[in-house]
């Protein structure tokens, strides 16, 4: 096949199987029900482990019982809050968990965390990083704008000009153009800096699209360029 009959593609992006849908995922925090021992059951399985003979009284009134209690009372809360990890491993609901997340993703690479002061706001960041897969459709764009706080934002592609397949009035789009395709953006937004919410060395303002625009260009197809279009200001 010569260069001259390679085919030509359409898009620069792939194209989503019709009628498919992400898989609805779990809401936060959900998982399976785990039954916790109570400070009364630990101490019956201790009591009941305990060799046999009179050194070892089993009665719950004995000296050996009381001192028991203390332990199982301390069983029972070590493992009450080690369940109550099991919930954190969805980012969308972690606590405790959530700085050591944000320790294992390491600073963001274009600054986001550093604008972050809530801690909805973090786990959302977090989590958008830490489960982001990545696709190459108008649509996951759209979407990685609407996480970033511009739900208006609208991908349009190039379409080059070909003779016997274009119109009249049709604008004359190289051929190379293929590989461009636009972002519209709303009008900027502002997110200033606020005192005694910030941290030392947050920027003194940021502008909310060109967060996006960052974003989306570290996640744009190597072959692909994408320019970013704005309204113009009346």
């Amino acid at each position: 096949m010569t260069p001259a009959t390679w085919p030509v593609a359409t898009a620069p992006f792939a194209t989503a199987p019709a009628g498919a849908a992400a898989a609805p995922g779990p809401e936060p925090g959900a998982g399976p029900e785990t039954r916790l021992r109570s400070a009364e059951d630990v101490l019956a399985e201790l009591l009941a482990l305990l060799p046999s003979g009179w050194a070892w009284p089993r009665e719950a009134d004995s000296a050996l019982a009381r001192l028991l209690r203390g332990a199982a009372a301390e069983i029972a809360r070590i493992e009450a809050a080690a369940a109550a990890l099991l919930a954190q491993v969805d980012l969308r609901a972690a606590d405790a968990l959530l700085p050591d997340y944000e320790r294992v993703l390491g600073p963001d690479p274009c600054g986001r965390d550093l604008l972050l002061t809530g801690l909805d706001e973090r786990r959302r960041a977090a989590h958008q990083r830490w489960t982001a897969g990545g696709l190459q459709t108008p649509a996951y764009f759209e979407a990685i704008a609407a996480q970033l706080g511009v739900p208006e934002a609208r991908v349009e592609e190039s379409r080059p000009f070909v003779c016997g397949g274009a119109e009249a009035g049709m604008e004359l789009v190289p051929p190379a153009e293929v590989f461009v395709w636009r972002m519209h953006l709303p009008p900027t937004r502002v997110i200033e800096f606020e005192a005694g919410g910030a941290e030392a060395g947050a920027p003194l303002g940021e502008i909310v699209p060109a967060l996006v625009e960052c974003v989306i260009r570290r996640l744009a197809p190597a072959h692909t360029t994408p320019v970013f279009s704005y309204p113009e200001a009346a």
